[in-house]
């Protein structure tokens, strides 16, 4: 789970992987450069910028900043290459014809929840996101919007700092059974979770 918004990400490959990779990350806020001579419809207007070529090494480097390198090429020798010219500079490269140092699991959002799934092998990851998407009660999205609003609350915080860890911990399993439990009522959770009266 990165925060994306406004980082630059370089992607060597223009085709369907690449679309299927990038596209969530563009989604995510992050600033697209895709080297390729063809580029799938689904990333003609959304990425920042295209350089419509063939990649050459050299192309990725410290100055332009990047924070991640994606090898979506369909030629495995170029990904090789992307992926050899990202680790001379010390960047993560995901390469997406074999496995590397990074990948990206299988996405699975239920309104403001996400389920993350990997397998190490993409088919039966497809397969067991497809499986998630239709078994996962609405109560987990539910309770995670109601306890990400107390979990940033600056007061509730500063309650919870006061207390000694083991207890904060405790109070928090107890207020995650009551919001699954259907408990939505904030000062109901906030009693709970500080032991405060509200």
């Amino acid at each position: 789970m990165l925060d994306l918004s406004g980082t630059p990400v370089w992607c060597v490959g223009g085709g369907e992987m690449a679309a299927a990779k990038v596209g969530p990350m563009i989604d995510a806020g992050a600033q697209v450069t895709l080297i390729s001579p063809e580029v799938h419809e689904l990333l003609q207007e959304r990425v920042a910028e295209i350089i419509p070529r063939e990649y050459q090494t050299g192309d990725i480097k410290p100055s332009n900043q990047p924070a991640l390198v994606v090898a979506a090429s369909d030629v495995r020798e170029v990904n090789a290459q992307v992926k050899a010219d990202a680790d001379a500079l010390g960047l993560w490269c995901l390469r997406i014809d074999q496995a590397g140092d990074m990948s990206l699991p299988a996405r699975v959002p239920v309104d403001d929840l996400t389920v993350a799934v990997a397998t190490g092998v993409p088919a039966l990851t497809a397969r067991l996101s497809a499986h998630l998407a239709h078994d996962i009660d609405p109560k987990w999205a539910e309770a995670a919007e109601v306890l990400r609003e107390l979990r940033r609350d600056v007061d509730v915080r500063k309650a919870l700092s006061a207390l000694p860890q083991s207890e904060r911990a405790a109070n928090w399993r107890l207020t995650v059974d009551a919001a699954l439990d259907g408990e939505n009522d904030r000062f109901a959770l906030l009693r709970i979770l500080t032991g405060l009266e509200y």
